[in-house]
């Protein structure tokens, strides 16, 4: 269960991070509801609603066996009163602020959320040293590091940033994370691979692979009519994101009503086809699905053992070539 949208509303570092439309009550019914069906890990990091998403899991615990959790969480992006999030005192800080928030004295897993130390890495070895001190001290038990630039679907398609695959290779080899974290789903460029293969360095490292965002916010799930598009509060992570706007909107839903034709017209197909989409590509992987309800909870959990097949994986390839091509054309006019 991915825990970030029950944060709700919050802005950090000038920017929204949160999402509207979160009641606290549902939001722990729906942990609870994940927990009955089977769920056992639970995803958060300490900025997810300032701490919110944290305090929700917290009740959880208190309430069940903590045994029977694999929580994590991550530090990098609240800095605090600090001069940068990965200073070591804001790093300490904030592990013990996670710990009391979620109601225990460990994290199953702690992530790097973030690939930046300072304009000159001035805090890349501090931090890891701090990191590996607080596995040493028995506050955390794996490290998690992030990867994304052609993973994950920007404006330009994932067009690889430069130098950030040799960055991430070297904070790798540093870290030595036992996971790593990625966007990843139907939007990501079909030749993902063509510089660096993440999955083959995964599988030769024997790391596991954590996707996130497999819904693309819920911009996949035919949410959204061109005609009406959504107007997000300003501390909504979503506002001012392209695949809200009108133009977007409408080629999105051209495309995964494509999809939808052929699978019908039951929501669950389609988040199946989102979810499963990303476990196909890796066998040793988990994908994190985002909910504020306990409906959704639900109607993701249907989705669980439900694998696409080889000629299904290839169908919706061809469908998403289309919908590439046909925004590579838009932006192509627009320019």
């Amino acid at each position: 269960m991915g825990c970030w949208p029950i944060g709700g509303l919050a802005s950090n570092l000038g920017m929204g991070i949160g999402w509207e439309g979160v009641d606290a009550d549902l939001a722990l019914r729906a942990l609870h509801l994940g927990y009955d069906l089977g769920v056992t890990y639970f995803d958060t990091a300490d900025v997810y609603g300032l701490g919110q998403s944290e305090r929700l899991i917290g009740l959880l615990t208190q309430q069940v066996s903590r045994e029977t959790l694999i929580i994590g969480s991550k530090v990098g992006y609240y800095r605090g009163t600090s001069s940068h999030p990965y200073h070591p005192v804001n790093m300490r800080n904030q592990i013990e602020v996670s710990l009391s928030n979620l109601n225990t004295d460990y994290l199953d897993i702690y992530d790097f959320h973030n690939i930046y130390f300072g304009e000159n890495n001035e805090y890349r070895d501090s931090a890891i040293e701090t990191m590996h001190r607080f596995q040493e001290e028995g506050k955390i038990r794996f490290v998690g590091l992030r990867f994304g630039h052609q993973y994950s679907p920007h404006k330009k398609m994932g067009k690889d940033t430069e130098g950030e695959t040799d960055r991430f290779l070297d904070l790798a080899a540093r870290i030595q994370p036992d996971i790593i974290k990625t966007h990843f789903n139907l939007l990501t460029p079909l030749d993902f691979s063509s510089r660096f293969d993440l999955f083959e360095w995964a599988q030769q490292q024997q790391i596991g692979l954590v996707f996130n965002k497999p819904f693309e916010q819920g911009a996949l799930l035919q949410k959204y009519h061109h005609m009406t598009p959504p107007i997000f509060d300003e501390r909504d992570i979503r506002q001012g994101k392209i695949w809200f706007s009108a133009a977007y909107i409408k080629i999105l839903n051209k495309y995964m009503g494509k999809i939808q034709s052929v699978y019908g017209g039951d929501p669950r197909e389609l988040i199946r086809i989102c979810v499963q989409y990303s476990l196909y590509h890796y066998k040793d992987s988990i994908t994190l699905c985002g909910f504020k309800t306990p409906s959704q909870v639900e109607m993701n959990h249907a989705a669980h053992n439900k694998p696409l097949t080889k000629e299904e994986v290839g169908f919706i390839k061809g469908v998403m070539s289309e919908l590439h091509e046909e925004i590579s054309n838009y932006e192509a006019e627009k320019t």
